[in-house]
Parts: structure tokens; sequence; C-alpha cells
């Protein structure tokens, strides 16, 4: 065995270095190095093979398709956990059902839809008591027009007491030829269409005849006389 007083070579010519050992350049696979730091590791690229398992199991996260939030609609919706150095450290599918947010305004009042909030709920409540207490109150409301283009064209079924409509086409409402600017006024509840739940009330003196104020009687059969060329005061 040859010997030097830097290094040693063994029968198989590997060198022994008593100390370290620096060079510019190591040529070779490296494969029997040992012990490696990789902290003095400034350059190159690592093979995914020799980073350390990151907790993220491989596989697919998340819905395979476009999916429709419809109420009711389940879906996978991935999970990510990532660490101070921005490395994700594990995934996971959550499940998630979706709920409708918009709803008729109807179902917001009435508190009636299975989706609603509590403060919609309350606003429903709300509403209701107020629709009592005008009901008790024997309040009108209007709920728009009547006639061609109006806001209804023929009386509702299903009505509440209080209900009033202008009349903008004239003609027959309610059993009642009714000219246009009437007030049609439901006078009692009801769930099928009946004439005898309406009254009207003429705002307009269309075909009016008034005969003179101190008139507090009539004589039957008695012949009247006009008063005017107006044809409506006798």
């Amino acid at each position: 065995m040859a010997e030097d007083h830097l290094y040693t070579f063994d029968a198989n010519k590997n060198a022994a270095f008593p100390a370290n050992l620096t060079a510019t350049q190591f040529i070779g696979s490296g494969a029997s190095l040992t012990s490696l730091n990789a902290s003095n590791i400034s350059s190159g690229t690592l093979s995914a093979d020799r980073l350390a398992t990151s907790g993220a199991t491989a596989g697919s996260y998340g819905p395979s398709a476009a999916v429709s939030g419809t109420n009711g609609t389940t879906m996978n919706v991935p999970y990510i956990t990532v660490d101070n150095k921005g490395r994700v450290t594990s995934i996971s599918n959550k499940t998630y059902t979706a709920v409708n947010t918009w709803r008729s305004i109807s179902d917001s009042l009435e508190g009636t839809s299975s989706t609603v909030s509590a403060s919609e709920k309350a606003v429903g409540l709300l509403n209701t008591k107020v629709d009592g207490l005008l009901a008790a109150a024997d309040a009108m409301i209007f709920k728009g027009t009547l006639g061609t283009g109006g806001t209804i064209t023929a009386l509702p079924a299903t009505h509440d007491a209080g209900w009033t409509y202008r009349v903008i086409t004239a003609g027959t409402w309610a059993g009642e030829y009714c000219e246009v600017g009437t007030l049609i006024i439901c006078i009692k509840d009801g769930t099928t269409a009946a004439d005898a739940d309406w009254t009207s009330v003429e705002t307009n003196e269309d075909g009016a005849v008034i005969g003179p104020a101190e008139t507090n009687s009539t004589t039957d059969n008695a012949i009247v006389r006009w008063d005017s060329t107006t044809g409506r005061v006798i």
C-alpha cells in the first residue's frame, strides 16, 4: 500500500484522507456519500422523490364536474392546510350542502320558506300581526286597479275583507255596473268568487240625477220636470 503525508491508498486504490478534503469540483455519482447536510444545498433541482412527505395524499379533491348550487345539493369542497413556508401539509374533502339564498318576497314576509332566517321569520310574524290589526279595524287596503291593463282583470276568487280596487274600465263588476273611478271593496273574506262579498262606491257623478235640497219626499206616480239642461237636476 502506497502512503504519503496527505492521504493513503488501499489495495483497491481507494483514497483515505486524514483531514478535511477541499476541492473546486468533485466528479462522480456521489452514490456512496453519506451524512450530507441539505442545509448546504444552494442551487440545482432536487428530485421530488428526495422531498419529505407533505401529509397530502395523492388523489382528486373537490367536485369532479361543474355543479349547480340548488337548494339541498351536496358537493365535495377541498380543505387545504398550508404551513408558514407555503407547503401543503394536508388536503381533505369537506361536504358542502347548498342552501338557496334567494326566496320570494311572500316566503320571507310570511315566514313559510323552510330556509328563511330567524330575522325573516320575525318579519313574517310582524306582517301577520299587522294584517290582523288591519282586518280587525276593517281597514281598506288598496290592492290596485281593475280592468283592461290594470293590476287585475277580474276580481280574485280568494279575497280578504278590506281589499279595494279602483275600476279603470267601465263595466259590470261584482254584479253592478261601475263607471271608471268606482271603488270595489271587499266586505267579506272568501276563497271562491262571490259578488256578494264585494260592494261598490261611486267616486263620480256620471249619470247621477239629483233633486232640490229641500225636497225630503216625493209623490208616487208624479211627473218630474228638469231644472236645467244638464240632464242631472230635477
